[in-house]
């Protein structure tokens, strides 16, 4: 990744659409090698968790253009790239495995690395996960505990407990949530190293169960028209 990783540093500091015309030429290898890993990460994915056995690499990747149409921000180019293996798509909605990789030069996520869940997701989908910790939290307690290198993200949370929700709950905590993701960083001796792929998917393995819960409630609540 160390090829990808270049591109992106040159690219967030010249960030103009006559320097990328001028290097498109490597962009097209970064982005075969990202499709490759991407590939190789499906692959890996699906021997356990097999929701996500169909999905091919256009499911998973995204172009480096930015849509800049609405935006202050006028540059063209996104300075990460990113694989999100998830069931039906990357625009299912559900829960999945994003490898990401970022220019030391962005502040998008100010870091590459792994992250798994959902990133504020619609009121109807943590009501249904919600619902499910109430009746079930010590399953999802141990999805956490067993994702054990992974870092649940609480830094967006209710003060008060959602409305319907007892502030007694044992799993409170999690109820208070805004999102429910589980973010892990890759430092650049990984990154680079030969034994990357092996090591993504020893990592997202240890977090199936807590995508199984989360994708749970939010394919119950859809089937059941529950938002």
């Amino acid at each position: 990744m160390k090829e990808v990783l270049d591109f992106l540093n040159e690219l967030a500091e010249n960030n103009n659409r006559n320097w990328f015309q001028n290097n498109k030429n490597r962009y097209l290898k970064v982005q075969n090698k990202i499709n490759d890993f991407a590939l190789q990460l499906i692959q890996g994915i699906s021997e356990f968790d097999d929701s996500i056995k169909n999905i091919g690499v256009k499911d998973a990747t995204y172009r480096i253009y930015r849509d800049i149409r609405f935006s202050h921000d006028k540059r063209p180019y996104k300075t990460h790239i990113g694989i999100f293996v998830c069931p039906r798509g990357k625009n299912s909605g559900l829960s999945g495995y994003y490898f990401h990789v970022e220019s030391d030069y962005s502040d998008f996520l100010s870091r590459s690395g792994l992250f798994v869940g959902l990133y504020n997701p619609e009121s109807w989908m943590m009501q249904s996960i919600r619902e499910d910790i109430v009746s079930d939290g010590e399953t999802f307690h141990n999805s956490v505990l067993a994702a054990a290198n992974f870092t649940l993200d609480t830094s967006q949370k209710y003060v008060k407990m959602p409305k319907g929700f007892s502030e007694n709950d044992k799993y409170a905590d999690y109820i208070r949530l805004k999102s429910l993701s589980l973010w892990e960083p890759v430092d650049k001796d990984i990154l680079f190293s030969d034994g990357l792929l092996d090591w993504v998917l020893k990592e997202f393995k240890t977090t199936y169960s807590f995508n199984t819960f989360i994708n749970r409630a939010i394919l119950f609540a859809m089937e059941n028209g529950e938002y």
